[in-house]
């Protein structure tokens, strides 16, 4: 789960707390530890600014994530060099 630090949930415009407004979905991604495998799901968290939504400004943050090694793909960096290393040693 991708989430934001402390000083990313205050306002810079008028110092409001950010409220947790949920999570979404970003994909999946298969990570190898030496003699295991596991999926790992990726989440990002999604914030509010409250005053600022009452006042019909840009309400929401989103925490950037780490874009993927290989886009539309499962495969994590571990994966990728664990395959590589199993195709070329």
């Amino acid at each position: 789960m991708y989430t934001l630090s402390h000083e990313d949930k205050i306002c810079k415009v008028d110092g409001d707390q950010l409220h947790y407004a949920g999570k979404k979905y970003m994909g999946s991604e298969i990570e190898y530890i030496p003699a295991t495998m596991k999926i790992v799901h990726i989440y990002q968290e999604n914030w509010e600014y409250r005053t600022c939504r009452k006042e019909e400004r840009a309400y929401l943050k989103q925490v950037k994530i780490d874009s993927p090694l290989l886009q539309h793909s499962m495969a994590s960096p571990s994966s990728i060099y664990m395959g590589l290393l199993i195709a070329y040693f």
